[in-house]
């Protein structure tokens, strides 16, 4: 039972697409919508009330977004998206809040952001008479920043509760944390243990 009192069937993990989606209408009826093998879209009721979800989101090709929801009478409503923020991608930045300088990406997800660290050798060199340490770090990221800590910060991806796995100094994901619990896992999650 969900917390509407409807029932949920349990979860498969598939990399295949549903055969079948159900959505509720406002009024709390159940609609299962399919695709016939000839490419037609029907919608019939679904005698569980209350067991579907009130709408997808859907992305166009042009990058715009879209609500598929279903009225009353069992048609398709689509309606535009607004505020929709798309999901985060591995090896890219995500949006800091504070701190400076802004990271950029120019060879786009995976590579190195700059400004980037000096590297080289390990140890203590002094540059301006000020002491630096090259290349220290427990970890280092895909950026090529290398750092004591990693950044976790909680998120959604396809509408589920995510962890991202940041580095602290640009926060370019490295790993996407699919259910957030996982991330106290250290054998799911072994990279943010060391």
């Amino acid at each position: 039972m969900d917390g509407a009192g409807g029932f949920l069937p349990p979860a498969v993990v598939t990399n295949l697409p549903p055969s079948i989606v159900v959505l509720n209408d406002y009024t709390g009826a159940s609609w299962q919508i399919a695709v016939s093998s000839l490419g037609v879209l029907s919608t019939q009721p679904f005698l569980i009330k209350n067991c579907g979800i009130l709408k997808i989101l859907m992305a166009a090709a042009n990058s715009t977004y879209w609500y598929v929801s279903v009225g009353a009478t069992g048609l398709l409503v689509v309606s535009p998206a607004t505020n929709v923020t798309p999901d985060p991608t591995l090896g890219t930045l995500y949006p800091k809040s504070v701190g400076y300088p802004q990271f950029t990406q120019p060879g786009g997800p995976g590579t190195q952001t700059f400004p980037a660290q000096q590297s080289g050798g390990s140890g203590m060199t002094w540059i301006d008479g000020i002491p630096n340490e090259i290349g220290q770090g427990l970890f280092t990221a895909a950026c090529g920043h290398w750092f004591n800590s990693w950044d976790i910060v909680s998120c959604t991806v396809a509408g589920v509760p995510a962890a991202l796995i940041l580095c602290p100094v640009c926060h370019i994901i490295q790993q996407v944390v699919i259910p957030y619990s996982l991330i106290q896992d250290p054998i799911a999650s072994p990279i943010i243990f060391g």
